[in-house]
């Protein structure tokens, strides 16, 4: 998974967003500002949450205003943007490239990394400060990398370790995690039978990160889509807790368990154990596809390949 960078600027600097985005394609998932906000939706709402996407903030300072005759200054909203980045993401993420002779925010000097010449085309912009900005992006490497909810934002397999005979009947659940404005982790998933039926879909209701011990703790809700005889508990009322313990050597892996309860059963109280992998990403193109047989021979793989004397 590449490193995630924000591109930002004023509307007169674009083009050389642009070109710094092509540039660091082949290293980094670039966002520039106008493909990461959609039209009429740059708020500062969705600034924050981007800011939280992201594993570093780029913003071009350009001599887009005069302060005076003689000053050229840059365009104030992205000197906002850069300050923003930098407390969500830390001073030394939010990285500035500014056009020479631009005067500079004090409070923002700190964060200048890499200074182009005027007059110069945006390639010839984009060979300036790309290598300078790559060794800056290099040397921190992945923020999420560092952080519970960096490292499982994104999509994962739960395999079941628990022994037939329980209310736990799914094999494997797709799990998807996402970080909300706040910072804040949440996740959707839905369980399958070992042959590719859907049985149950669930989602996170509250949770809590122990970044110490890399363990994420949750309550959560949902239903099973099967008949109340056959679990002998109403399908629309399940609910439980649990923990995900990351893998300190792969962060790619993990464990835990969960609960599963149900008000209309008191009996029930079943706990399972459980094990993760993160999706690659062409699970996660059968997973959001409309062929069925292909995603019940993905599950069917995926459980061969993780539980193969199950």
């Amino acid at each position: 998974m590449k490193t995630k960078v924000f591109i930002g600027s004023s509307g007169l600097k674009y083009e050389i967003v642009e070109t710094i985005a092509d540039r660091l394609s082949d290293d980094v998932e670039a966002h520039p500002w106008k493909s990461a906000f959609p039209v009429g939706e740059m708020t500062l709402e969705s600034l924050v949450a981007e800011a939280h996407r992201v594993d570093f903030g780029v913003f071009v300072f350009g001599a887009d205003d005069q302060l005076a005759a003689d000053i050229d200054v840059p365009r104030d909203n992205v000197v906002y943007e850069a300050g923003l980045f930098a407390g969500v993401l830390g001073a030394d993420r939010s990285l500035i490239a500014h056009e020479e002779k631009v005067k500079m925010p004090t409070d923002l000097k700190g964060l200048t990394v890499a200074e182009f010449p005027r007059s110069r085309s945006a390639e010839e912009i984009a060979d300036a400060v790309c290598p300078i900005l790559l060794k800056a992006i290099r040397g921190k490497g992945a923020k999420r990398w560092a952080s519970v909810a960096g490292t499982l934002e994104g999509d994962w397999w739960q395999f079941s370790l628990a022994a037939d005979g329980g209310i736990e009947r799914s094999k494997i659940s797709f799990l998807r995690f996402r970080r909300e404005v706040s910072g804040s982790l949440s996740f959707k998933g839905d369980a399958w039978a070992a042959n590719g039926d859907r049985l149950a879909r669930f989602e996170s209701d509250l949770s809590a990160i122990d970044e110490k011990f890399q363990i994420f703790t949750y309550h959560w809700t949902g239903r099973w889509f099967v008949s109340k005889a056959e679990i002998k508990a109403d399908p629309g009322a399940f609910y439980g807790r649990g923990e995900i313990i990351l893998s300190p050597s792969n962060r790619d892996r993990g464990s835990g368990e969960y609960t599963t309860r149900n008000d209309s059963n008191r009996n029930l109280d079943d706990q399972t154990p459980v094990e993760y992998r993160r999706a690659r990403p062409q699970d996660i193109q059968f997973m959001d596809g409309n062929d069925l047989s292909a995603r019940r021979k993905l599950i069917q793989r995926r459980l061969v390949e993780r539980l193969p004397d199950r």
